[in-house]
């Protein structure tokens, strides 16, 4: 078995009114691996998890959310725990504009 630790995430977000996605990929090729999408919360003095997902067989997942104000957002893969990080992505500006 081969332990592969540098590993690249890459996200890209839309917004489209009051509704975002936000899509990930994981490189090298990490399927079943656990992606979370953070938000970045004043009220919460920092990044928030608010939705997680599992990578599909082509090492991508999606996250869909409603945005009620413009928002930074960051995909972090991590270890099954959901808290782990193992990766980030680069900060993503969501939201109405």
């Amino acid at each position: 078995q081969l332990l592969v630790l540098d590993r690249k995430l890459t996200a890209s977000g839309r917004t489209r009114g009051r509704r975002g996605t936000v899509s990930a990929s994981v490189a090298p090729a990490s399927p079943g691996a656990t992606v979370v999408l953070q938000l970045r919360l004043k009220e919460r003095f920092g990044w928030w998890p608010v939705a997680r997902a599992k990578v599909d067989h082509h090492s991508r997942a999606s996250f869909r959310l409603r945005l009620a104000h413009r928002y930074r957002a960051r995909v972090v893969l991590t270890l099954a725990d959901g808290a782990t990080q193992l990766a980030q992505s680069r900060t993503l500006h969501l939201g109405p504009r």
